[in-house]
């Protein structure tokens, strides 16, 4: 598989939720994401923190969840064996973070994820310099379209793109986004180097020399309902999700 073990895990991550979830809603929200057979794939928790057990109540048989190991710097591994259940059937999954789903079958399958909305008007992370984080959006989306870690400008012309996760950027800051047509994860850094380029932000691929990271003219990564990502920060930072996404300026 080219999936989990292809992009290098040497810095531990550590998230601090610093944002108010004092006030809980009871709606529920959903997305369903396509796993290729055979694929570990990067599934986002943009709900409430909930259990395992809940979570995927009725998963195939042999079915694995990998999640990142802060502390340690690995990933633990929660098996779903039929007749027994979970190996952890009560491992909390925190909101915001990425995680791998593993499809047992060689077969496709069709997975529905369901939660409970997260009714905070925002919620912030804080993040320290040199560490791997595996994120995901803290809400969910409304659309795969619009979902801009940061707003991308063009001048002379408006801003071209519909909305951000509000991303403050550092340059130097790595994201890695999964390709859905390949199975596997690209990368870019975020640049001062436009190459010759008028846009603003640019974002590069990593290992290249003015190449750009390309999902459409200079754009920033869109992430899709329901997927993982990787951040790896250059500074300490936090970054500060909302409920309503913000508009580009």
């Amino acid at each position: 598989m080219t999936n989990k073990h292809n992009l290098p895990q040497k810095a531990l991550w550590s998230v601090l939720l610093l944002g108010t979830l004092a006030t809980l809603s009871t709606s529920a929200g959903s997305y369903t994401i396509t796993i290729p057979g055979s694929v570990s794939f990067p599934l986002a928790w943009s709900f409430q923190p909930t259990n395992v057990a809940a979570a995927f109540p009725a998963p195939d048989n042999f079915t694995t969840l990998y999640f990142w190991d802060p502390s340690a710097g690995n990933y633990v591994e929660n098996d779903y064996i039929s007749g027994y259940g979970w190996t952890d059937p009560n491992y909390v999954i925190a909101n915001g973070i990425g995680f791998y789903y593993a499809n047992p079958s060689s077969q496709e399958k069709t997975l529905t994820v369901s939660g409970v909305n997260v009714s905070a008007s925002s919620v912030t992370y804080t993040f320290q310099a040199g560490k791997a984080y595996f994120l995901g959006s803290a809400y969910l989306q409304p659309s795969n379209n619009g979902n801009y870690i940061e707003c991308v400008s063009k001048p002379p012309g408006p801003p071209y793109t519909d909305s951000t996760l509000s991303y403050s950027f550092n340059y130097g800051d790595k994201i890695y986004r999964w390709d859905d047509g390949n199975s596997n994860w690209t990368g870019g850094i975020r640049s001062t180097n436009y190459c010759g380029g008028p846009a603003s932000p640019f974002w590069q691929v990593i290992g290249g020399t003015c190449s750009q990271w390309a999902f459409g003219d200079y754009q920033s990564a869109n992430i899709f309902i329901g997927h993982g990502f990787w951040y790896y920060p250059v500074a300490n930072t936090n970054w500060t999700q909302h409920s309503t996404e913000s508009s580009c300026p």
